[in-house]
């Protein structure tokens, strides 16, 4: 068994800090508080529960103010298996998610319109109004895509991104940061939901399944389905009957037509038993044909 839960409740008084990082507590602590880390700490005996141990950071939630307070609330525990979960850096929210929730997305990137004004105020030699917008919009396309090419890549950003911001909350648990460090963490905190963002609505437009909806998680199992839907299935050679392999265009066609050819069979010409001669006898004189109608003829 496995559990994880947010809580409000505090198992030592290293879980949190004061106002000084590494003080442990500002003052005694209030007796419903102890009362609810002896109750805590009872159940979690009584259930013969592990804590798994944080990797990597000390606290799991802070306030967000000069100077920090920290506190861990969220707690693992298992009975089976030794677990180390690892705390992500935080985005908006100012608890921090073991497991971080995760072309129109190119319309939130800074340089987008003026990309896409630049290239439709250009002038192109043609005069008639339909062909005219046609020339544009394929300039458009083309120059986009150029454009695209310089950006980063948008997981790349995103790994480096959540790097750096849980490399200056694990400074923050030995130190308080300064007023630059923080200024930066709050410009990264900002620019990494813009990158998340841009990421969901990059998946969330090439995949078009129903259960992929605003605000969730993408996971692996939403990447896949989309590429499979993209991929092109194509026979890249065949393999000849003598072993040897062909990819070309036309002998694959020729190997093709073969095979389909034997399997089906040819049909031969029978020669006729019977003379079409005996059946078919041919009149020579057909002038009768020709001769006016005789008053005997009309009376019948």
């Amino acid at each position: 068994m496995a559990e994880r839960g947010d809580r409000r409740v505090y198992r030592t008084r290293r879980s949190r800090t004061g106002v000084s990082i590494g003080c442990g507590s500002t003052g005694p602590q209030p007796a419903p508080r102890r009362r609810n880390e002896r109750s805590l700490n009872e159940a979690i005996s009584n259930l013969n529960l592990i804590e798994v141990p944080l990797n990597g950071k000390r606290f799991t939630w802070t306030n967000k103010q000069f100077p920090p307070l920290l506190e861990r609330l969220d707690w693992f525990f298992t009975s089976l298996w030794s677990l180390k979960p690892r705390i992500t850096a935080p985005v908006s929210s100012a608890s921090q998610p073991a497991f971080l929730k995760g072309a129109s997305s190119d319309l939130r990137t800074s340089d987008f319109q003026k990309v896409v004004q630049e290239s439709w105020v250009n002038s192109v030699d043609v005069h008639d109004k339909a062909k005219l917008v046609t020339a544009k919009f394929k300039r458009l396309r083309q120059d986009l895509k150029s454009w695209k090419k310089s950006l980063p890549n948008l997981s790349e950003a995103i790994l480096n991104t959540k790097q750096t911001l849980s490399l200056l909350e694990i400074v923050e648990e030995f130190r308080d940061l300064s007023l630059e460090e923080w200024n930066f963490r709050a410009i990264l905190s900002e620019h990494l939901v813009q990158l998340l963002e841009q990421q969901r609505i990059y998946w969330k437009q090439r995949d078009t399944i129903k259960w992929v909806k605003l605000g969730d998680a993408n996971t692996k199992i939403f990447h896949t389905n989309s590429s499979i839907k993209n991929r092109r299935n194509l026979i890249s050679s065949l393999k000849l009957p003598n072993g040897d392999s062909v990819s070309s265009h036309d002998d694959k066609a020729d190997l093709l037509w073969r095979s389909f050819k034997e399997r089906l069979g040819t049909s031969e010409f029978t020669f006729l038993k019977f003379d079409l001669d005996q059946f078919l006898q041919s009149s020579v004189d057909l002038s009768f044909l020709q001769e006016p109608f005789s008053k005997q003829k009309i009376d019948l």
